[in-house]
């Protein structure tokens, strides 16, 4: 799964382990961003990860869990 915030940074979700990354398109930095409390079990197609901006300009990264209804969301400052 990956979102993009339009700006900076790409976040990627590479496998059922619950990790996302940030990469910074700028200058290719990696980096560690969240760590989900549950693992995701079978993968299914499809991107379940999104970047909403709120009214008052902050930015939230959304991600639903591959097999189940459980959603997950982290501030990105």
């Amino acid at each position: 799964m990956t979102a993009y915030d339009g700006a900076d940074y790409l976040y990627i979700q590479k496998d059922a382990t619950g990790r996302i990354f940030a990469i910074n398109v700028n200058n290719m930095a990696v980096c560690g961003a969240v760590q989900l409390t549950d693992l995701h079990s079978t993968v299914i197609l499809g991107n379940r990860m999104e970047i909403i901006t709120t009214t008052d300009g902050l930015k939230y990264l959304y991600i639903m869990q591959h097999t189940g209804t459980k959603m997950w969301r982290a501030l990105i400052f």
